[in-house]
């Protein structure tokens, strides 16, 4: 006899069904998408234990009737395509006929619906892909479709669902996402007999990105638009400045359906090229209406990948659309096409600032002038009024503001004090300085107000001011904590209110321990809303602690590792990078020298992201480039 045996029908179905069922969230994208393709304008969802036991999906759409109802669960049985010509031209969300033939193979499913032009309502129930029926039943027009004990009888599958406020989340965000792209109709939710989302109909733009995005962030997204070769975008991105640590919080959507592709990733990566720290992800969404015929949905069970028929023109579209919504934002470093940034910035200032003393007030703009006279430098003490020392021959602090020995709890100010009391004597200043086993170090300026130019017995070093204070911070950080164990706290006078997403709310418990070791006291404050009531003493002097103490808390939330020790090395790259200079920020001459001897005695080569610290050019290079060897 031979091995080979063809698996029962129920048996085979499970299997398929792997592909497009994977979680709750699958189950409710698959009868959401069916009953926006029956017109509906109202869908109610609701779920019990994230959707792991219940999934309830009710729609006042076009219905089925008796004949329909009963193919409906059966394989590759769809009212959408009949030809294989239809599959150039899909106009509609669902088309395979694979989604409830594989929801009722792995779990309880219970159809009932009437068609708007039927006088009675029918009726289906099937268990696990066994015991199908049909018998009358009693409903309004439209459709109501029960999902109960999903993979209960599939152990292998069960075993890898998460925890219910996980499952939650994840089936939030897909229907926040279709009320985004579906302003016309209104979803609702509930969970545990608790409404927990509804959208409203026909709102302003501003009221569909914020359950997905936040209030804040939503206030700094800026406006995208392109159009033409067949095609137009549109859509919101956030600012640079404004990135997140995860590709989740940007979304696509092609002829109103999410999808994701290659193309359009890649187009955005080298839109935002030079503008994004490595590691950071932007913020926003896509709108992307293009002819059917001109691409493929049908490359995944999921309906969520898509290949294009013109891949350029829709990279072309996407990347220049970005760039145009972005074309106001001054680049922190060079990239591609960037000639007419860098030629307003050398027409509005010198690129190489010789005159060490204050910036000149005539020449700086509004907003800078209010930076550097108003908000002290991570290294300067905040309370600390000559900590500039405005050309007067003495050196700035050292940039060692973090004390050798970290206090904790109530001994956190006096060590703060302690260290403001070694800026209030700085060191003399000397135009060539000595370095660490090195003599003759001389700042030659700062290029672009970024790159710290100095050069050391006939080399010239060429210093990332943002990187090599990121090195610097983030050794001394690591170095404090291991010694210590944890950082020490200081006390908001009022708390801070932030607001996250319910996985993030659900992340909070998991990572308390390792936000109490960074120095951060968090609560839960309200629904999906958190109070920070400490920081780590640390940031205390930093311009906007809160925000820092924000990306610190998101960094453990958006991104959960595997190991307490992991997740600590992220926290302090992340406050260190926070709390570094920036790109684009000018420094006096002592600050200048300051950075670069500490870069030398502490050895640091590269931050935490990988970037180098410095740049070294001998002399010989430079007459070689100029053919002088």
């Amino acid at each position: 006899m031979g091995k080979i045996k063809r698996l029962p029908v129920h048996v085979a179905n499970q299997i398929a069904a792997g592909e497009v069922v994977e979680r709750p969230a699958s189950v409710v994208k698959e009868l959401v998408e069916n009953a926006l393709d029956a017109g509906a304008d109202r869908i109610d969802i609701r779920l019990h234990q994230g959707g792991k036991s219940l999934i309830e999906v009710r729609d006042n759409g076009e219905g089925l009737s008796r004949e329909d109802l009963e193919l409906a669960v059966m394989p590759h049985a769809t009212s959408k395509i009949f030809e294989p010509e239809d599959l150039c031209s899909i106009n509609t969300l669902g088309f395979r006929g694979e989604a409830l033939a594989s929801i009722s193979s792995v779990s309880r499913l219970t159809i009932r619906s009437r068609h708007r032009q039927a006088e009675e309502a029918w009726e289906l129930t099937v268990s696990f892909g066994r015991d199908l029926k049909v018998v009358p039943a009693g409903s309004p027009p439209g459709s109501s479709v029960l999902v109960q004990d999903l993979f209960l009888e599939i152990p292998a599958r069960y075993k890898f669902l998460k925890r219910r406020q996980t499952e939650l989340s994840r089936c939030l965000k897909v229907i926040r996402a279709f009320a985004l792209c579906w302003p016309e109709v209104v979803f609702s939710v509930r969970n545990e007999k608790r409404e927990i989302f509804r959208s409203k109909r026909a709102v302003s733009e501003t009221d569909r990105l914020e359950p997905l995005f936040g209030t804040e962030l939503t206030a700094s997204m800026r406006k995208i638009s392109g159009s033409g070769e067949g095609m137009e975008v549109e859509g919101f991105i956030a600012p640079p400045e404004e990135a997140r640590l995860s590709s989740r919080h940007f979304y696509f959507f092609l002829n109103r359906r999410q999808v994701t592709s290659p193309v359009m990733w890649k187009a955005v990566h080298e839109a935002l090229r030079g503008r994004l720290v490595r590691g950071n992800y932007p913020a926003g969404v896509l709108f992307i209406h293009i002819a059917p015929e001109l691409v493929d949905v049908n490359v995944h069970p999921s309906k969520s990948e898509v290949r294009f028929h013109r891949p350029d023109q829709v990279y072309r579209m996407i990347y220049h659309s970005i760039k145009r919504a972005l074309s106001c934002e001054f680049k922190a470093y060079g990239s591609e096409d960037g000639s007419e940034a860098i030629e307003s910035a050398l027409n509005d200032q010198a690129c190489i600032r010789e005159d060490f003393s204050s910036p000149d007030e005539e020449n700086t703009p509004a907003g800078l002038k209010e930076l550097l006279t108003q908000t002290p430098l991570p290294w300067q003490s905040p309370k600390d009024p000559e900590a500039d020392t405005k050309g007067s021959g003495k050196t700035g602090s050292s940039l060692s503001w973090m004390p050798a020995n970290t206090a904790s709890g109530s001994n956190a100010l006096a060590a703060r004090e302690k260290t403001k009391t070694e800026y209030d004597h700085p060191k003399p200043s000397e135009s060539v300085f000595q370095g660490p086993g090195q003599e003759g170090i001389r700042i030659i300026g700062q290029f672009r107000q970024s790159y710290i130019l100095a050069e050391m017995q006939n080399r010239l070093l060429i210093f990332d001011q943002h990187a090599a204070h990121e090195a610097l911070l983030f050794k001394r950080m690591s170095d404090e904590f291991e010694k210590e164990g944890r950082f020490a706290q200081e006390k908001l006078l009022f708390p801070h209110v932030m607001e996250v997403d319910p996985g993030m709310m659900q992340a909070l418990d998991e990572a308390s321990g390792t936000l109490r070791e960074m120095g951060l006291e968090v609560a839960l404050f309200g629904e999906n809303q958190i109070a920070i009531r400490s920081v780590p003493y640390l940031i205390g002097g930093a311009g906007e602690p809160v925000k820092v103490a924000e990306s610190i808390i998101r960094q453990l939330l958006e991104n959960p590792v595997r190991t307490g020790t992991e997740a600590l090395r992220k926290c302090i790259s992340r406050l260190a990078c926070s709390m570094a200079v920036k790109a684009n920020q000018p420094l006096h001459r002592e600050q200048m020298e300051s950075l670069v001897t500490e870069c030398m005695e502490e050895g640091v080569t590269n931050c935490p992201h990988g970037r180098p610290v410095m740049k070294e050019i001998s002399m010989s290079e430079l007459e070689k480039v100029f053919f002088r060897q």
